[in-house]
Formats: C-alpha cells, structure tokens, sequence
C-alpha cells in the first residue's frame, strides 16, 4: 500500500480492499491495524514528520500481511543468492 498522507484513516481506507483479496476477516484488520497505531504512537509521529519533511513527491509504502506469510517471504529473500 501506498500513501502520501500519514493518518490512521488514509491506512484504514487503504485496507479496506485487502480482506477480500486475501480472504480475510476487515473487523479484524481494522482492529489490528488501529491497535498497531496505537501501540507505536512514537515511531508513527516519527515517520509521518519525515513523509512531511520528504516533500509531495514522496511516498509512505506500507505492508499488511499475515505474520507467518511475511516471516517466509523475508527469509526466502535472505537465503537467494544475488
């Protein structure tokens, strides 16, 4: 996902297609991504000061995956031999 905006409706608007991509449950997006903004208030003030900093041709990319499913697929990329 991409933004140019850093607030928590720009991601919950952006999410909202995902669920039904990925057969997920959007209560349950909803729910994990507002917990995540609220437990990290910190670093997201942080990086939404940076994406401002950054100008308007800057871009906020964000992932929403499955814990397990991402794990995979960092360490699939780190054992590749580039």
């Amino acid at each position: 996902m991409g933004m140019h905006t850093c607030t928590l409706d720009t991601f919950l608007e952006s999410v909202e297609s995902v669920p039904e991509k990925c057969g997920w449950n959007l209560d349950q997006v909803v729910d994990t991504v507002i917990k995540f903004w609220l437990n990290n208030s910190d670093s997201i003030r942080y990086w939404k000061v940076c994406l401002s900093n950054a100008g308007k041709d800057n871009l906020l990319v964000t992932r929403l995956a499955d814990i397990t499913a991402l794990q995979a697929e960092f360490e699939s990329l780190l054992d590749k031999k580039w």
